[in-house]
Parts: structure tokens; sequence; C-alpha cells
């Protein structure tokens, strides 16, 4: 996952492409000043796709945090330090805010809707911290 990243956003609106934009071309524009580069830094477009129901995004969300594993980078989906899977699990706090609504609604919303997630990412682990 060296050259890419995956992100699951909500947006009520069709202004994705704008902020995807800003993002990629703001911190472009700071890592070239930090490392003395001028090339591009992202190449590929983005492929985005809509979420049509809950089953979707179920599907969606384990594809995220499956793909550091499919990818022969960790054992697990907890074990990748980079996804949001161990916040949604509840082994960790956010490090920056996170809205769960719809994935919580998705598992039921119900008070244990993180141990529903942890099901649906995957096999247990002896120690999931």
């Amino acid at each position: 996952m060296g050259n890419h990243y995956h992100t699951l956003v909500y947006t009520p609106d069709d202004r994705l492409s704008r902020a995807l934009q800003s993002l990629h071309g703001g911190y472009s524009l700071e890592h070239n000043q930090r490392n003395g580069h001028r090339a591009h830094l992202f190449r590929a477009h983005c492929l985005a796709r809509r979420i049509v129901d809950d089953d979707d995004l179920l599907t969606t969300s384990r594809y995220l945090a499956m793909n550091p594993v499919q990818a022969g980078l960790v054992l697990h989906p907890l074990d990748w330090p980079w996804s949001s899977a161990r916040v949604h699990a509840g082994i960790e706090a956010a490090p920056i805010p996170l809205d769960d609504g719809r994935l919580r609604a998705s598992l039921g919303d119900k008070p244990n809707w993180r141990e529903r997630y942890r099901i649906l990412i995957g096999p247990t682990r002896a120690n999931p911290g």
C-alpha cells in the first residue's frame, strides 16, 4: 500500500472531486517543498463510486480493512497502523474526528456494534491490542 490509499467518504453532494483536489494539491505542494521535488506526487486518478445500501457499505468497509492483509503487509486488519479499523473496533481512540454513525447503523446500531465490526473484518486474534 505504498503507492495508493483508500478512503470511505460521505458527501451529501458531488463536491468530492473538489475536496480531493484540494487535499492532494495541498499535500503535494507541502511534500515537494519539504523534499525539494517538483514532480506530480499523485499520478493516478481517483476512483470513486457511490455506496448504494447498508450491505454495500459493510462490504466496502471489510474490503478496506482487509486490503493490507490481501497485500501481504499484515496478518490481520487490526495490525495495519494506518487504518481506522482499530478505531471502529474500539481498540484505540480516533486521532482525527471520524463519523461512524452510518457504519454503526449498518451494523444494527446496538451497543455491541464494535464487536460486530470486529467479526465483519476477520477472525479474532488472541491479543487484539
